[in-house]
């Protein structure tokens, strides 16, 4: 039996963004995520993905991974048709044995050998999750179904290598999505040996042995993969339970900043782990995909931290390495950058890694950066285990949900343009009468909060960085 979470996210289209945060979701349709395909052809019609002889391998996942929730949060018919193309290849794609996906594999990047990666297969199953919350969409279940009894078929034959192995906890994410929906139990058996085949980063980060500027690539110093390594821990506790992953998750994050740390809340990674001199890059991917970690976390520990970090992060490193009309991007950005140009730094990246361009040096991000705005959205508000709200960020939003015990149906309107001003005013109302909880995540940099209902101060005691409140 899988462990209980502390939260629970609510599904795509259940949060829809407003403001501030709208008008950056609008500008991020505009440009690269609603039109990257007719400028890049990597993501275009002869993608793999789309059953052409291009690029096969991660980057039409990575690039609908962030097209598919802004479609859905703006309610842009047009991205949405963008997006379903995606969806609609990958169903078609499916075999009687459960694989699905281009049956070449061909990346940029690297050569693609003839033994199995799972790698990029992980990114579509998130897809296919947030395609299935978003829609409803009745083929999801049994799709995903096929695919993993396959998986299980072969797994400890074809097991997890190289990316797949470092990143096996995205592939835990829908097994265990899948198997709260399903109760099948073959899926724990899955993700019992997907865990194994895994990189073990909770001994690493419990641990940490990277504790100055790391000299060469390493699978586990490479940023990217320690920016989604983090949550590996918090997947294994929704398994087991061992409160060792929670602290394994703490320790991590404390060491990471300790040796590593950067001002705008992330690590340096100018490919891997590079120190604390604000000289060193942050690679975008490492941004989003950090982001994600924290909302993961989030959702299973429930731990303000997590909360303050995906804030700070979103808030600073995310904007910053993205022009502000979404027309271009860097690949690595700096603390202390005072100029963009090609020159040799003291990183093992191109010279132009911190330019701003279509693709600056690899073209990972420029495929990836798509999912940080969209899924902060989509995280802004939980659900506990008493069906009470949670809030994990006061960007303006509306919130449509039901709450308690009853199921009563709710509409949460979140205003103050947080975070450019430090009030936020959120207005609740209820189809009938209910009594639930509603927690409020305080940042760890306020001193001196104050929260009141219908103009009456409340009191309140803060735990694990949430003011919970019932009112009967």
């Amino acid at each position: 039996m899988l462990h209980e979470t502390a939260f629970n996210s609510l599904p795509l289209r259940a949060i829809k963004p407003s403001g501030w945060l709208k008008s950056q979701l609008e500008i991020q349709a505009s440009g690269f995520t609603g039109h990257l395909e007719e400028q890049w052809k990597d993501v275009g019609d002869e993608n793999g993905w789309l059953g052409g002889q291009g690029e096969s391998w991660e980057r039409g996942p990575y690039y609908v991974d962030g097209l598919l929730p802004l479609a859905h949060l703006l309610e842009d018919e047009t991205l949405i048709a963008k997006a379903n193309r995606w969806i609609e290849w990958s169903l078609a794609s499916q075999q009687e044995n459960g694989m699905f996906g281009p049956a070449r594999i061909t990346s940029v990047n690297q050569d693609i050998d003839k033994e199995q990666d799972w790698w990029h297969y992980m990114i579509m199953l998130k897809v296919m999750m947030q395609h299935e919350e978003a829609t409803g969409d009745e083929r999801i279940i049994p799709f995903l179904t096929k695919f993993f009894t396959y998986v299980h078929s072969v797994i400890e034959e074809q097991p997890l290598r190289g990316w797949a192995q470092t990143r096996g906890a995205e592939m835990l994410l829908c097994i265990v999505w899948l198997y709260r929906r399903t109760k099948q139990p073959f899926l724990l058996e899955l993700a019992d040996i997907v865990a194994a085949q895994t990189t073990d980063w909770s001994d690493i980060f419990h641990d940490f042995p990277f504790w100055r500027k790391v000299e060469e690539w390493d699978w586990t110093t490479h940023v990217v993969n320690v920016a989604m390594g983090i949550k590996t821990p918090g997947v294994l506790f929704e398994l087991s339970g061992n409160p060792v992953e929670r602290d394994s998750v703490h320790r991590g994050i404390d060491s990471l900043m300790t040796y590593h740390g950067q001002a705008h809340g992330m690590f340096s990674g100018d490919e891997w782990l590079s120190g604390t001199h604000p000289s060193q890059g942050v690679e975008l991917c490492a941004v989003v995909e950090y982001m994600f970690s924290m909302e993961q976390l989030t959702r299973i520990f429930g731990d303000g931290r997590f909360g303050d970090i995906l804030e700070k992060v979103a808030f600073n490193a995310l904007p910053a390495a993205i022009s502000p009309d979404w027309t271009s991007h860097q690949y690595d950005q700096q603390v202390n950058q005072m100029i963009c140009n090609v020159a040799p730094r003291a990183w093992s990246n191109s010279p132009d890694a911190n330019v701003f361009g279509l693709e600056p040096n690899f073209g990972c991000c420029t495929a990836n950066m798509h999912q940080g705005w969209p899924k902060l959205t989509s995280h802004l508000w939980m659900k506990d285990r008493e069906d009470g709200l949670v809030a994990v960020s006061y960007a303006p939003c509306t919130v449509r949900t039901t709450v308690g015990l009853q199921g009563v149906p709710a509409v949460v309107e979140v205003t103050g343009e947080y975070p450019f001003k430090d009030r936020v005013q959120i207005h609740l109302s209820l189809e009938y009468e209910a009594s639930f909880p509603l927690s409020l995540r305080i940042p760890a940099w306020c001193d001196d909060p104050v929260i009141t209902l219908n103009g009456r101060e409340l009191p309140f005691q803060v735990q694990s960085g949430y003011a919970r409140i019932v009112q009967n």
